[in-house]
């Protein structure tokens, strides 16, 4: 009834974005072409993390040690504590990726999560479009608060960076700032989006898996007015090993 395509409909986009920033393989089999395509495909993440992410992070913690006012130190420690978190998401996801898009293809393409009748598509996609919603409105809050941030300071009179991190050179000027504040611009929102789009996968899986369950009480209740034996104790065979595979 379903088509495959439709299963991870919610996600399509979220993937996407993951993949232009890093976080998502875009394919297994084309990670391991021998060539130039491959490499880049392969690297991509590193590429993209280690001058921006990482750097960006690291200054942000030599800032909070070396800062001589207390309390922007108190500040951008308080920031790096949190920008920390990600790197221990981006470090897991990189090191599961494998295991992540395999998982996401069996959702998306395995015969024993079909849906069997229209009531169940009509279920599904109700749900998916629910999170999807959610999850855009989540995300676009998220990127509304740190843009409203990074926005208020240039109508400041003197010259702050939204976020502040160490620089080794003096950028309070007309000249410097703007390279100092293109940097603070690039690496929050890399640091940004990655966090909200990781905490969105794994909010999806368990949306996925708690749907699942959901579909099984389903079924198992439409077997209330079921008169043939045989076919009875056949779904009934396969509401288990669907419940057994879900585990």
């Amino acid at each position: 009834m379903d088509k495959h395509n439709d299963r991870i409909e919610s996600m399509r986009l979220i993937l996407r974005v993951m993949q232009l920033f890093g976080l998502w393989p875009w394919s297994l089999k084309s990670e391991q072409e021998w060539t130039f395509t491959g490499f880049v495909k392969r690297n991509y993440r590193f590429l993209l993390h280690l001058p921006i992410t990482f750097t960006f992070i690291g200054l942000m913690w030599l800032e909070a040690f070396i800062s001589s006012n207390l309390e922007q130190a108190g500040q951008v420690l308080y920031m790096s504590i949190t920008e920390m978190a990600l790197v221990v998401k981006i470090l897991n996801i990189w090191h599961y990726r494998t295991d992540a898009w395999r998982l996401m293809y069996e959702l998306q393409h395995a015969p024993d999560y079909q849906l069997h009748n229209q009531e169940e598509v009509d279920f599904w996609r109700r749900e998916q479009l629910f999170f999807k919603w959610f999850f855009y409105i989540y995300i676009m809050i998220n990127l509304g608060v740190m843009y409203s941030g990074c926005t208020e300071i240039l109508f400041l009179e003197d010259y702050e960076l939204p976020f502040p991190y160490f620089l080794p050179f003096k950028w309070p000027n007309e000249k410097r700032y703007w390279f100092a504040y293109g940097y603070d611009m690039a690496g929050i929102t890399l640091t940004c989006i990655s966090n909200i789009t990781l905490d969105t996968l794994g909010s999806y899986f368990l949306f996925h898996i708690s749907f699942f369950y959901r579909l099984l009480g389903l079924r198992l209740r439409e077997l209330k007015n079921m008169q043939d034996y045989t076919i009875f104790g056949q779904q009934l065979r396969a509401i288990f090993i669907m419940h057994q595979r879900i585990r």
